[in-house]
């Protein structure tokens, strides 16, 4: 009972061997005494009663070994009703032969198949958030190598205890192969002993089961308590990294006539659809190299951390077979068999580099194809109706047989590394047998047999070296991109929480580097706003005065120069208890939307798209489908709103994402909605309807709404608070009745 009553699991297994080890200690004590009696031949002057008392305290030992290996370490544990992970509740002897996973195995054999809510819960211990809290506690200041070692010290300290271990035993069934074929031919002589025969043939199982064990163990540390833990949490660091980063885009100042809105002969090359576009790119470039520190650079680093333990262990296995064929074959025969590994060894490498540079080529290649296909689907449309299919499908069978190409060098470097790796210990073997058998006149069984096997488990330590070395190579760089990026500048939170959105004498900036002049950045100076609860707000203004970058000073997304930015807080998403939503509470006051310019769209079907994982009221979804004009779509598309989208909204128009994206924002509980020019991707009807049943209608009213648009006009009968942006500033602002009456509201309309 004893054992239930440790914290933690961990404590528990250890608690568990060394019970065992000592009971087994404990067992072997009369084991051994008898043995030395017996060799001494001093076994008769033991009496009945002491063999007695050493055969109580073997059995009581033994009784007790196996009770140690065969007690669970705790009962099953739930979380949130679901058993988790069992490999802490087994028994020691399930724990350490891997049986845990038997039930798992069977019950997928049984149904054909495992679906995601089949599996056991992660333990604590190893689910994202802990493993991501634990590496951001450690980072800190530090480098990541040093944050990734102080993280995973304990294992790693384990691992190489049974590398050590397991290069000893790598060469113990030899030894025994050795002692077996020694006693063998000692058969027929006064040295002949059947016992110690049989002695070392179980001493061969036990030996072989042992390494075969800690080799498994090795693998176990490797892969689940290294190689997965660190590719989660480099992976999730960097996502959330990647939430706080600064989004760097738009910070140099644009021209100055341009950002009046004039064009002239020289000026007039900066437009907002390249503006638009500039910022999509460098969008898609931090996109894809935070998905490349994810996916490439992670797993490298992972890998790196895993299998760290080959190259002592390499390392160890060829200075103790060095040792042990010395005393087999001697010094000559020996340094005969290392000199045919060091003329192969130059091969070795020089295949390793080429097959390295065949994997990048063909990555490369592979990657272009990606982009090319990926470029296909999502024009799949103009594609089709231009009939561009045959350049298109050429340009597709252009890269697919560089790829192929490239497939086929790196298979041909890979058969020469293969070759090499399997002959290589053969070569070694045979010269140095033939070496010792022209030097001792002949060869003996256990001499030959034994070096064979010796040389056959120096096949991976002598042919992991060079590759071992690239790996790890490969995974410095990537830990310095993954530095880099952790290390880059985050968004400072300077926004004050208040009852409505306000600014005082503030001066904003898109988010860029600490070393950017100020004179270099588009700065919107001087603002002070106060922009009514629950009404609505029109910022308008000519191309590049700065919309976007207000909207996004209300979410924290920029640099805050001077002054002061007021919003809502939002409550945190576990106070917010949207399962018990009704139509009376659903709107959260301090709540923000964001529609944005270029609509964020899941590969989802369209009512998933909307809902964005609130939960289903049928009423207001009905009311939100109306308003935002999606009903004749969903009745021309087969599933209805239950389409799949498909990445990126492919399926969809721009006109429907863009209502798609609004009426997610119009169903959602937020009672703040920052909308980035809605109206650009309709017609006129469409955005009457969107004006008059969304913006302004049932669902919108009762929210604060904060609108960017050039269609002013369209807007006016119902705004409540108008911003017109230039050069920089907020040049108009007010109510409408205040700017009629000023004469200002005249001025937007023609602008």
């Amino acid at each position: 009972m004893a054992l239930f009553l440790v914290p933690s699991p961990t404590d528990r297994f250890q608690l568990g061997i060394y019970g065992f080890l000592a009971s087994f200690l404990a067992a072997a004590v009369p084991v051994v005494q008898l043995y030395i009696s017996w060799s001494t031949g001093r076994l008769d002057q033991i009496d009945g009663s002491q063999k007695g008392l050493i055969g109580a305290e073997f059995g009581a030992a033994f009784v007790l070994a196996v009770l140690y290996t065969l007690l669970p370490r705790r009962p099953d544990v739930f979380h949130n009703g679901k058993l988790v992970d069992r490999q802490f509740t087994t028994t020691l002897l399930e724990r350490i032969i891997f049986s845990w996973g038997a039930p798992l195995l069977q019950y997928c054999v049984k149904n054909r198949g495992l679906d995601l809510d089949d599996l056991h819960v992660l333990h604590n211990r190893t689910r994202s958030k802990t493993l991501r809290a634990q590496l951001e506690r450690r980072k800190q200041s530090r480098k990541l190598w040093k944050a990734l070692f102080a993280t995973h010290w304990k294992t790693l300290m384990a691992q190489h205890i049974l590398t050590v271990i397991q290069a000893f035993l790598a060469f113990a069934p030899q030894t025994a192969l050795l002692g077996i074929l020694r006693s063998l031919e000692a058969r027929g002589t006064d040295s002949y002993n059947p016992v110690v025969t049989w002695l070392w043939v179980i001493g061969l199982g036990v030996l072989m089961m042992t390494a075969s064990t800690v080799e498994g163990w090795l693998w176990w540390f490797a892969g689940t308590r290294l190689a997965i833990p660190i590719q989660v949490q480099l992976g999730a660091t960097v996502f959330a990294k990647s939430m706080r980063r600064k989004d760097i885009k738009g910070t140099k100042k644009k021209d100055a006539n341009a950002e009046s809105g004039t064009t002239t002969p020289n000026s007039a090359t900066t437009s907002n659809d390249e503006e638009e576009d500039e910022d999509e790119v460098n969008q898609q470039k931090t996109r894809q190299s935070i998905i490349n520190l994810v996916a490439v650079d992670s797993k490298r680093i992972a890998e790196a951390m895993s299998w760290n333990y080959i190259l002592p262990s390499a390392l160890m296995k060829i200075g103790i077979a060095f040792a042990y064929l010395i005393s087999l074959l001697g010094w000559w025969a020996t340094l005969a068999g290392f000199a045919v590994s060091i003329l192969v060894l130059p091969a070795n490498i020089y295949a390793a580099d080429k097959y390295t540079s065949s994997q990048t080529n063909l990555m490369k290649c592979r990657d272009q194809k990606t982009a090319i296909v990926t470029e296909v689907l999502q024009g799949i449309r103009q594609i089709k109706f231009s009939a561009l299919e045959v350049p298109w499908e050429k340009r597709i069978g252009e890269i697919r047989r560089t790829e192929l190409r490239a497939q086929w060098t790196a298979f041909l470097y890979d058969l020469m590394l293969i070759t090499i790796w399997i002959l290589g210990p053969i070569m070694l073997s045979a010269v140095s047998l033939a070496v010792y058998a022209t030097l001792h006149g002949g060869l003996s069984a256990s001499i030959a047999f034994t070096s064979i096997a010796i040389f056959g488990s120096l096949e991976m330590s002598l042919a992991v070296l060079p590759e071992l070395i690239g790996d790890f190579i490969e995974a410095w760089v990537s830990i310095c991109r993954i530095d880099k990026h952790l290390e880059s500048p985050e968004k400072k939170q300077a926004i004050i929480p208040h009852d409505k959105v306000a600014f005082e004498d503030a001066s904003v900036a898109w988010p860029a580097d600490d070393d950017t002049p100020l004179e270099e950045r588009f700065v919107l100076r001087n603002l002070n706003l106060q922009m009514p609860t629950k009404g609505l707000t029109v910022i308008s203004g000519k191309t590049g005065s700065g919309k976007s970058l207000l909207l996004a000073s209300i979410l924290g997304e920029t640099d805050i120069l001077n002054g002061v930015i007021k919003t809502p807080q939002p409550p945190l998403l576990s106070e917010r208890f949207d399962e018990r939503a009704t139509d009376a509470n659903w709107v959260i006051d301090s709540a923000i939307a964001y529609v944005s310019q270029t609509p964020w769209i899941e590969n989802a079907s369209i009512r998933d798209n909307i809902l964005f994982g609130l939960p289903f009221n049928e009423s207001r979804y009905r009311k939100v489908i109306h308003a935002c004009a999606l009903t004749k779509d969903l009745e021309m598309f087969t599933d209805g709103e239950f389409t799949d989208i498909g990445a990126n909204g492919i399926n969809l128009s721009g006109g429907q994402k863009w209502r798609v994206s609004f009426a997610r924002a119009l169903y959602s509980r937020a009672g703040i909605l920052v909308l980035d020019d809605i109206f650009s991707a309709v017609d006129a009807h469409t955005g009457r309807h969107l004006y008059e049943q969304a913006l302004t209608g049932e669902l919108g009213q009762g929210r604060t709404r904060i609108l960017v648009t050039h269609h002013v006009a369209l807007c006016l009968p119902r705004t409540d608070y108008a911003i017109f942006l230039e050069d920089g500033t907020a040049k108009y602002v007010g109510t409408i009745d205040e700017l009629r009456q000023s004469g200002a509201l005249s001025s937007i309309l023609v602008k």
